[in-house]
């Protein structure tokens, strides 16, 4: 999901992007400002990790100097896979120790995904709560909004629903600094 999510759409000005995988490939096409790799046994230690003042890992020192000095870290991922719902929390874990705030908009598995998938979900969901407040959307429920379009459009649909806030916090944020 936030790979896709990167590479299909624009974010307002003024926001960085900042890709975070445990697999090179994923990353390819995401226009990152930033692009970061990290073993996914890191990502898991730090999301289940209960230490809160120090980074536990070579990953959360390399992201936490990286979101220094930004106010707010938002990540975007899809749970129930390897990779991204571990890798918020880390993401989300690395913005507290370096003074920002973070805030997650993750996405869940569809149902056809399986049982496996929705479990690994609900484990990355209790890991992310460690360190932030979630968006979560029910791709599911989206889903349902848009079956009559073809899969691309519906996804790039769901993408807009996903992104939303973003834009309406960075608004939010440019009217605050004025």
């Amino acid at each position: 999901m936030g790979y896709n999510t990167l590479r299909s759409i624009e974010l307002p000005e003024g926001i960085v992007k900042l890709a975070v995988s445990s697999d090179r490939n994923d990353l390819r096409g995401t226009h990152a400002d930033a692009e970061i790799v990290i073993g996914e046994k890191d990502a898991i230690s730090s999301a289940t990790s209960s230490a809160s003042r120090y980074a536990s890992n070579d990953a959360e020192m390399q992201l936490s100097y990286l979101l220094k000095g930004y106010d707010m870290v938002i990540p975007i991922a899809g749970l129930g896979g390897n990779g991204g719902g571990w890798l918020a929390s880390l993401v989300c874990r690395a913005a507290r120790l370096s003074k920002a705030t973070p805030l997650a908009l993750v996405t869940t598995p569809l149902s056809i995904e399986g049982r496996e998938k929705r479990h690994r979900s609900t484990k990355q969901l209790e890991a992310l709560r460690k360190w932030t407040s979630a968006v979560i959307y029910k791709n599911d429920l989206i889903f349902k909004e848009v079956t009559n379009l073809p899969m691309m459009k519906a996804f790039k649909v769901m993408n807009k629903v996903v992104l939303k806030p973003v834009g309406e916090l960075n608004v939010l944020d440019r009217n605050v600094k004025k």
